[in-house]
């Protein structure tokens, strides 16, 4: 159910801020870590992220053991990652034809608080 409601939030706006050719997409950025926080990308490297820490698509957020993370989203959404928490950005698109977005929830405690996603005409859920 919460996966579901989240994946409406995201599903009716969103916004990515293009890199160049060489470079992913910039979709987040962790406002705050506290504790073990970690990013896993496309190629499956594994890093600590800190504050500041740009998040593109395909990259999956893990929370350790007491580990906490707030993502802003480049639509204003925040995402709140409690302990031994993991999400994965798997679309995130806007521009004048298109608004969607898909995040895999797969464990752990989950808050959202939407920007501008919920700000739509006919939301689609």
């Amino acid at each position: 159910m919460v996966l579901a409601v989240f994946m409406w939030m995201l599903g009716t706006y969103t916004w990515a801020q293009a890199m160049p050719d060489n470079q992913q997409v910039i979709i987040a950025k962790a406002i705050m870590v506290k504790n073990l926080v970690t990013m896993t990308t496309d190629d499956q490297a594994h890093q600590a992220i800190k504050r500041g820490q740009t998040l593109a698509l395909g990259n999956t957020v893990t929370t350790g053991n007491k580990g906490r993370a707030i993502l802003r989203f480049n639509d204003g959404t925040l995402a709140t990652l409690g302990s031994n928490s993991s999400i994965t950005i798997k679309q995130f698109v806007v521009n004048r034809d298109e608004k969607r977005g898909l995040l895999e929830f797969t464990k752990g405690a989950l808050r959202v608080v939407t920007g501008a996603i919920t700000r739509t005409q006919a939301p689609d859920f």
